[in-house]
Order: structure tokens, then C-alpha cells, then sequence
């Protein structure tokens, strides 16, 4: 099933650490995720994608305003994470920006256009690492989110939904972001018990493809989980209208306190 130009919307997760470049040693500890991207991503290409829309937490943020890459290149590496070697390039598309940030102004949502010279943040280039591997070679449009409520993030995701069908390529969207940071006790951001209890909320609610009620999670709840992928998921779901799709999960780890998640929405 697609959604006119739409062949898909999904959630990868970010960790630098599932880079064979990066991860040495501890790449067994997050085989299961890197198998998931592997598989999500491989798929993804089979469907001969035009465009890849991503959206990420970790690149220029706004209060305020939603964030574009705009360039004819976006490029990327993981010099920041000791792989200096370590490289992403795709072909920009900023006839897509351009038409995006008109959609969202006429909508009373601001974006701001980052300068060409920007590289990648890991939140983008983790996922397009997986995409790179299984071949995907065509156009990228990167968005981070920003710190508008989620009733903005789901109209923000509404407005790139009509603008992928009024495009006129094929496009798939990837929604960036880790869940809970603090699933375990040995999690960098430090252990809670709501930390569990969300990812296995969302992962409950994402399997039975109930998006309404993780759109009307208790934002206690997501606040003391300590999450990065909440307002990426809102703007999938608005692209979706709060309905799944496919709603398959191809896996969920935390190996090390973070929640990795891999799933088609």
C-alpha cells in the first residue's frame, strides 16, 4: 500500500556504534539492530525510491523553526567519532526544500535553511549509512525537528506528506531517533524505570498499530524516558494521519540503555 508518491514511512535508530568503522569490537552487542537496518534498508531500495526525506534530532536546533539542509550535495562523515575515513555523499534536492518551506510558511510553520557547508549529524547519517550499503544512490532532503509541541510536529508531517504528492517522485520518509536513554542501569543518561515502560509501551502500541494513542502518550511519561524520537515519530504519524501502514517491527535492542528501534510505520 502507498499513499500516492509515498512507498513508505519508518523509524531507524541512530547510534554511531552500529558502524562497522566505529563499533569494532562492540558490533556483536548491536548485531540485532544493524541486522534490522540491514533488512528495512535493503527493502526500502527495492522499492526504487526517488527521494529519501529524513528528519533527525541532533542537527542545527530551533526552538522554534524546523531546520532543511539546502545544498546540491549532502555530504557527511564520522571524523567526530574518530573515523575520519568514514564518508556519505547524496545528491541534494533543493527544488524539494524550496517547495517544502513555501508549504510550511503558508502553513504558519517557520524553517530555516542550513548552509551549504553543514555536514551530516549522526541522527541522518546512521540511517543513510544503511541505505548507502544496500545501494540507495538517488536524492536526500534532511529536516531536523524543533521544540514546537507535537500538534506542530503531526501538521509539519501533513504539510510533507501533501508535498511528496504534489512532487511527483517516489519518496520514502525515514523518521530518526533512539527511544528511552535510560532502559538499564548501565545507560549513559542513567537509569529510571519509565524508561522500559515507555519502549515497551511504544513498541506495544506500534505493533498493534495504535498511533493515536502513542500521538496521546502521557508526555510525563516521555520526558522522564528520556527519548529522542518522539517528535520524529509525530511527524511520521502525521504523514501517515495517525493510521499505520505496514506497522512491522524488524527489531528493538538496548544493549546499551538505549532503545534501538527499527520499524516500518
Amino acid at each position: 500500500m502507498t499513499i500516492n508518491n509515498l512507498l513508505m514511512t519508518a523509524i531507524m535508530p541512530h547510534p554511531p556504534i552500529m558502524l562497522e568503522e566505529v563499533g569494532g569490537k562492540e558490533i556483536p552487542k548491536v548485531q540485532i539492530s544493524i541486522d534490522g537496518a540491514n533488512q528495512l534498508s535493503q527493502k526500502i531500495v527495492s522499492l526504487e525510491p526517488e527521494l529519501i526525506v529524513i528528519i533527525t534530532p541532533h542537527s542545527v536546533f530551533d526552538r522554534n523553526k524546523f531546520g532543511i539542509y539546502y545544498t546540491d550535495r549532502i555530504i557527511g562523515n564520522m571524523a567526530r567519532f574518530g573515523v575520519s575515513g568514514l564518508t556519505l555523499n547524496f545528491p541534494g534536492d533543493k527544488q524539494f526544500a524550496d517547495k517544502l518551506v513555501e508549504s510550511a510558511k503558508n502553513e504558519q510553520l517557520e524553517m530555516q535553511k542550513f548552509p551549504e557547508n553543514l555536514g551530516l549529524d549522526h541522527g541522518s547519517f546512521v540511517p543513510l549509512y544503511f541505505l548507502n550499503k544496500a545501494g540507495y544512490k538517488a536524492k536526500v532532503c534532511v529536516i531536523n525537528y524543533c521544540g514546537l509541541d507535537r500538534q506542530s510536529h503531526l501538521k509539519f508531517g501533513r504539510i510533507i506528506k501533501e508535498t511528496i504528492e504534489n512532487y511527483g517522485e517516489k519518496a520514502v520518509f525515514i523518521a530518526s531517533g533512539d527511544l528511552s536513554h535510560k532502559v538499564t542501569i548501565n545507560a549513559p543518561a542513567g537509569y529510571c524505570p519509565e524508561g522500559k515502560i515507555f519502549d515497551n509501551k511504544l513498541i506495544e502500541l506500534v505493533k498493534q498499530g495504535d498511533y493515536k494513542d502513542i500521538i496521546n502518550l502521557d508526555q510525563t511519561l516521555r520526558h522522564q524516558a528520556g527519548e529522542c524520537a518522539y517528535n520524529s515519530l509525530m511527524v511520521a504519524f502525521g504523514i501517515l494521519n495517525g493510521l499505520p501502514v505496514h506497522n512491522h517491527i524488524y527489531s528493538y535492542e538496548a544493549p546499551f540503555g538505549v532503545g534501538y528501534l527499527v520499524a516500518e510505520l
